[in-house]
């Protein structure tokens, strides 16, 4: 008879979570091995395939970017859809950023977390991962300023101060009312103009 010794494990043993790094993705792409991958953010070295857009969440962004490059003209690089790179596991896609002026317009490299002034993320059905994955994540980088466009509830929610994980100040600002910036002062946009028509 065969004797099997079976090796003790401890009794709270959680399986190891590989995290990809930003460099790992792109190499990944490049060695062709996420062919099936449309388009991703890496969060916490996850890959986070990102959800088809909604015509609601589309016609929002656009209407967005045209309403404050009007306001801003070239005072700011708009960047629409475009990675943010944050640390070494975490380059987000937010919907719209405004980074500081670039003359090459970050040819070469995704814009750093020290180059967004605001990040905005347009939320329908992502509300609950974007309020409670990206926007921490965000604080975290020390963005100054996050919008959170909520289309379910038709506000705009601010977040600024960042510290640790969350921003010391959230304000929320409905139709009928105007957002005003804290880190672009001179920045005012009206939530009506901002959501559109109901």
């Amino acid at each position: 008879m065969m004797q099997v010794n079976y090796q003790e494990m401890p009794v709270n043993v959680r399986p190891k979570r590989l995290r990809f790094s930003v460099d790992d993705y792109y190499t990944m792409i490049g060695l062709g091995l996420l062919r099936n991958v449309e388009r991703a953010e890496i969060i916490d070295g996850e890959l986070i395939e990102s959800m088809p857009i909604g015509n609601a969440h589309a016609s929002v962004v656009k209407s967005l970017a045209e309403t404050l490059r009007d306001l801003l003209g070239k005072s700011v690089t708009f960047s629409v859809q475009d990675p943010i790179w944050l640390d070494e596991y975490n380059e987000p896609i937010p919907d719209l950023a405004l980074l500081k002026r670039r003359s090459d317009f970050y040819r070469g490299k995704a814009p750093l977390a020290e180059d967004a002034l605001i990040v905005i993320e347009v939320s329908d059905s992502t509300l609950d991962y974007d309020r409670n994955r990206k926007i921490p994540l965000y604080a975290t980088a020390a963005i100054p300023e996050v919008w959170l466009v909520n289309l379910q509830n038709a506000t705009i929610e601010l977040h600024c101060h960042p510290r640790d994980y969350s921003f010391a100040v959230v304000k929320v600002f409905r139709r009928g009312e105007t957002v005003v910036s804290e880190i672009l002062p001179d920045l005012r946009l009206s939530v009506d103009d901002a959501l559109g028509i109901e």
